[in-house]
């Protein structure tokens, strides 16, 4: 069971065995439901925290046959929404987890590793194993294996198996991590970058956005203290080109619990129309963790790609020191590997992100993957950061998006391209697979973390 950042969701694995000698692990089934907010939400209540995981239990119930449920093993992992809660709240919430599972449900849950908040190393070896599982290349070398970027609410991982073993034991402490799949053991690198996935990425570009207006106005007041400066209130955000809400209709964008009731944000968007019309969209708030930015839309005309994108590679730190030769730093003080795959499959918010954008087609629901490069990415950018200024234009250029995620098109898409380009060194050109699921053996299965959790389960 996934409990991450943006919400839960249960997989209900089936093997059987195959293969020659029939030892080979083979997937024949996956149940998959999920529940919205994650566990992160909760953190008030642990208890309701728990309890919200009852419909995806039920279903393992009603999926698992009844003479197998004390036979079958029921594993939690709690993702970066957790991982980011200060003090014990997380803590409390996997014991409220744990007592509940104990009382209601008759699962195997083993003691010390049955509920607990997965590290993002753990994260990304996993979603590695999953998708060279599923592609049937785990048994191949290394450099035939593909490289795997999830990006999802919280945190950003990237892991590859590592074609030299003198890299893979001169490697910094904490980045490679021995994983066995096909017959085969791999050295795999695996980072978590905390702090940069889709949720967690806006709220540190638009804080390196309000960092820099401040540095530009203390610098401005101090060589002029008689001139007027402009903050980003009169300004706005290079990358929020679309006003969020409107005096009349307010919508707050929150990955947190702490959303504020919608009477109260009411009242004061009708206090901001009164006395600065020019900006009722400074009554829209976004929230992770725990920053609050106001989201004042740019003024007609100033909305940037370039802009955009400059303070997300600016957000990255990619001259920070990685403690190994700097052309082997990737961003933020990681080391970024070396010999990777020239194959690369990217996930979760890359594909709803394209399919918003309409890079990818998805009417009838039945793409599950597809080539793209970080130019369209930046084409597709620039075609959002230069939308009119109602979130009526943002809607109407990216008809495939929700009303919620339109006016952060500029934003999210900007962060994405940088993401590839500036912090993990991919040419505009180079062609990645973007993939939601894989065909495996005529279903189509996520390729998520779960999965490689359950074969390395199985495998241990």
């Amino acid at each position: 069971m996934d409990a991450g950042s943006t919400g839960s969701r249960v997989h209900v694995f089936r093997f059987g065995h195959g293969g020659a000698d029939g030892d080979a692990l083979e997937l024949e089934d996956d149940t998959f439901e999920a529940v919205t907010p994650g566990l992160s939400s909760y953190a008030a209540d642990p208890k309701a925290a728990a309890t919200s995981l009852d419909p995806l239990l039920d279903l393992a119930m009603a999926t698992v046959p009844a003479k197998q449920h004390g036979k079958t093993t029921l594993t939690v992992g709690a993702t970066a929404g957790l991982r980011l809660l200060p003090g014990k709240q997380a803590d409390d919430i996997l014991n409220a987890v744990k007592v509940h599972l104990k009382e209601k449900y008759p699962f195997v849950v083993e003691p010390a590793s049955g509920v607990t908040v997965l590290d993002g190393q753990s994260e990304g070896a996993f979603a590695w194993l999953t998708l060279n599982y599923l592609l049937g290349h785990l048994g191949k070398p290394a450099g035939e294996t593909v490289a795997a970027i999830d990006l999802g609410g919280g945190s950003v991982q990237h892991a590859y198996a590592l074609s030299d073993p003198k890299a893979a034991s001169e490697a910094p402490p904490g980045y490679v991590r021995a994983l066995a799949g096909g017959g085969k053991r791999y050295s795999v690198y695996v980072h978590s970058y905390l702090g940069f996935r889709l949720m967690a990425g806006r709220s540190a570009v638009l804080k390196q956005g309000e960092t820099e207006s401040s540095k530009a106005a203390a610098a401005t007041a101090t060589t002029a203290a008689t001139t007027t400066v402009k903050t980003s209130d009169d300004e706005g955000h290079p990358c929020v080109p679309a006003v969020p809400c409107s005096a009349a209709t307010t919508t707050t964008t929150t990955s947190s619990n702490s959303a504020t009731s919608s009477e109260s944000r009411k009242e004061k968007a009708g206090e901001v129309a009164k006395t600065n019309p020019k900006h009722p969209a400074a009554c829209s708030l976004y929230r992770y963790g725990d920053a609050t930015h106001d989201l004042a839309a740019a003024a007609a005309g100033s909305a940037s790609f370039a802009k955009c994108s400059g303070l997300a590679r600016d957000a990255m730190s990619k001259s920070r020191p990685c403690g190994a030769p700097a052309d082997q730093c990737s961003f933020d003080g990681a080391w970024g590997g070396a010999g990777r795959p020239s194959a690369l499959y990217v996930s979760s918010y890359f594909f709803d992100r394209a399919v918003d954008a309409g890079i990818i087609d998805e009417n009838d629901g039945s793409t599950i993957s597809a080539e793209v490069r970080p130019s369209d990415l930046r084409v597709a950018g620039e075609k959002a950061c230069s939308a009119g200024p109602e979130a009526s234009d943002a809607a109407a250029a990216f008809p495939a998006a929700k009303a919620e995620t339109a006016p952060f098109m500029c934003l999210d898409l900007a962060f994405q391209h940088a993401l590839l380009t500036h912090g993990f060194g991919l040419e505009e050109s180079k062609p990645v697979t973007i993939v939601k699921k894989v065909s495996y053996r005529g279903k189509e299965v996520e390729a998520a973390w779960p999965l490689g959790a359950a074969l390395n389960n199985m495998a241990g």
